[in-house]
């Protein structure tokens, strides 16, 4: 059972270089540079945002989920600049099975440089230590080859594809299951 007490306060994560601190609804620029990047998005069953009200909108989610403690989205941050460059969270959160999803985007910027990795890595050490849950999973695009990697770093396996499972940009696209479980 996961203990509520962790939602009276909002988690700040450190790594070695990024500060994963709570979306705000001023991060909406951010949330609009990562989803209306079509490039961005060519992993992800989503239609491109059109205006930044739509960011803004998905950053009010953000923080309604996290206080009815479905979930917990972070916005990373650069530590030596202060830039951010992606956010991520665990989300779904159910108490009852102490499961979660852990899912993320970074804005193509900053791409290549080892930040998802890092991100996800905090996230999921969060996710296992403090919140003391029992399965994280992560839904990945097949193909999409640096999240699978990420996730296979970590200890996550492969679990199966649910095929033609969601439906964005006039396709329908597989999703690949991978999973974590914490004895």
């Amino acid at each position: 059972m996961i203990d509520q007490k962790i939602f009276s306060k909002f988690p700040v994560l450190h790594t070695e270089r990024l500060d994963l601190r709570q979306v705000l609804l001023d991060d909406a620029d951010l949330i609009y540079a990562f989803n209306s990047d079509i490039e961005a998005l060519s992993h992800i069953a989503r239609d491109p945002f059109d205006e930044v009200d739509q960011a803004a909108a998905r950053a009010a989610t953000f923080r309604s989920d996290y206080l009815e403690h479905k979930a917990l989205w972070w916005t990373f941050v650069l530590r030596d600049n202060g830039t951010p460059v992606g956010y991520g969270g665990l989300f779904g959160i159910d108490a009852d099975t102490s499961a979660a999803e852990v899912g993320y985007g970074l804005v193509r910027d900053h791409w290549g440089h080892g930040y998802a990795g890092e991100a996800v890595a905090a996230m999921v050490s969060y996710g296992i230590g403090t919140m003391r849950l029992h399965r994280i999973h992560a839904r990945v695009h097949p193909g999409n080859a640096a999240s699978e990697k990420i996730l296979e770093n970590l200890g996550f396996l492969k679990e199966g594809v649910l095929r033609d499972v969601e439906y964005a940009r006039s396709q329908y696209f597989d999703m690949s299951i991978y999973g974590l479980i914490i004895p």
